[in-house]
């Protein structure tokens, strides 16, 4: 019994990763055990066959082109035709789209059929993430590798959390920035791990409730994170197009539409790069990224209105199809227009993301580290928590029905949650302009 504690105590410290864990050949090995007798088994093989694929198409020289080829047509037969020796488990859209485009690869040409093997790699990667690596960690197989190692094993399949931690303090909410290091920080909190327990999950609305009482801990000097405060997260998969569903659920001016809570949202302030590396040349902020400083009127149940205010910014992931909103807690002189002393307090340190998993699914999670002002019991809690997420969850849903079909609008240049991220993609853009005409110039 002492081996097992100590082996939940090491499982306890670390964020493990399905990618690291494919590459460590004893983790593997543990996690095809625990696998045994299912299709999870090949998917782990397809996806380190497409990742060597990506590795050699990369440095691809013209007198390999038809060998190459081979073996795209050889993980198809493989993997991905219906009734192959191996077949992987993906929706029957995915299986269609990549194995047409992989019987006409010389009219589309290599670039877009590699791309459509990572696409289809990155669903079954995401898909096992979120289904089984919750349970493996939690698993007696696992408990009892992990128990025989060191921290240098460890390592190697997974990220200390001690090594993430931020020494954050009640100063650094009150600047209008957001830097690169929070970030990372927020998007390693949201990671599966086991300081999350599930509190409820609804099929129907394909969404997942998750608490955490342990991650308030990775925040010991900031006084608004005290026992008022909970934190939570949502995962769950809207089925319509990534760029339908990033119009619509990353700008501000919508949120009210599906989010009872929200009365309304206002910015009161641009930053952008330049302004912001001015105003604090210490920082670490990446190029293109901008913030916007927004105030939120919310309301919530048996409770008087209140106000927040937020940093706002963005950015955009080109290789994953993931765009990434950050709202972090911060002082503007326009919040002395409000009684605060009157107005209970909230405060929401969130980090909200929607990932492309194919042409017709978006994911979305979003995580919060709030304060509402007030302490609820545990039960109570759990129940808030599943019930607004599954509200929420609905209502989008509902949102995004009667939009289908309409035509995109235009985004607005505005909007404070756009904004941000229209400022990232027109900066990458800008970014492989230079690199295109840098390599011609090389030429």
């Amino acid at each position: 019994m002492g081996k097992r504690v100590k082996a939940a105590d090491l499982v306890k410290e670390y964020i493990f990763s399905l990618d690291l864990i494919r590459k460590n050949e004893e983790a593997r090995k543990c996690l095809c055990e625990y696998l045994e007798g299912t299709l999870n088994t090949e998917s782990l093989d397809f996806m380190d066959a497409v990742d060597q694929l990506v590795i050699e198409f990369r440095k691809l020289p013209e007198s390999k082109v038809v060998q190459f080829k081979s073996k795209l047509i050889e993980v198809i037969t493989t993997y991905v035709e219906q009734g192959a020796p191996r077949e992987i488990n993906i929706s029957s859209r995915d299986r269609t789209e990549l194995i047409n485009i992989s019987a006409n690869m010389d009219a589309y040409g290599l670039d877009l059929v590699v791309k459509q093997f990572i696409n289809v790699r990155n669903i079954t990667n995401e898909e096992m993430s979120k289904d089984v690596m919750p349970r493996f960690i939690r698993s007696p197989i696992w408990f009892s590798l992990v128990n025989t190692k060191k921290h240098e094993w460890l390592d190697t399949v997974g990220v200390l959390k001690k090594a993430m931690e931020m020494q954050y303090s009640d100063a650094d909410f009150q600047g209008n920035y957001v830097e690169d290091s929070d970030i990372e920080f927020m998007r390693y909190l949201s990671q599966d791990s086991y300081d999350w327990k599930l509190s409820g999950w609804d099929k129907n609305q394909k969404i997942m409730a998750f608490q955490s009482d342990d991650i308030k801990k990775f925040f010991p000097n900031v006084s608004w994170v005290k026992e008022g405060c909970f934190v939570n997260k949502y995962v769950g998969i809207l089925h319509y197009p990534f760029d339908f569903v990033e119009h619509y659920m990353l700008h501000a001016k919508y949120v009210s539409d599906f989010d009872a809570n929200i009365l309304r949202e206002r910015t009161v302030q641009y930053l952008s790069y330049e302004d912001l590396k001015k105003k604090y040349p210490w920082k670490d902020m990446k190029q293109g990224r901008s913030v916007c400083v927004m105030i939120y009127d919310l309301k919530f149940p048996l409770m008087a209105n209140r106000v927040y205010c937020v940093n706002s910014t963005a950015m955009y992931d080109p290789v994953t199809d993931e765009s990434i909103t950050m709202s972090k807690p911060c002082y503007h002189e326009e919040l002395n227009q409000y009684n605060l002393k009157k107005t209970p307090p909230f405060t929401d340190f969130q980090i909200y993301s929607i990932k492309k998993l194919d042409d017709n699914r978006t994911m979305y999670y979003q995580m919060h580290v709030a304060n509402l002002g007030s302490k609820l019991g545990n039960k109570l809690s759990d129940m808030v928590v599943f019930t607004r997420g599954k509200q929420l969850s609905a209502n989008i849903d509902k949102f995004m029905k009667e939009r289908e079909g309409k035509p995109i609008p235009e985004n607005d240049l505005k909007d404070g949650l756009m904004r941000p991220l229209i400022d990232h993609k027109e900066y990458l853009k800008q970014q492989k302009h230079e690199d295109q005409q840098q390599l011609t110039a090389g030429l």
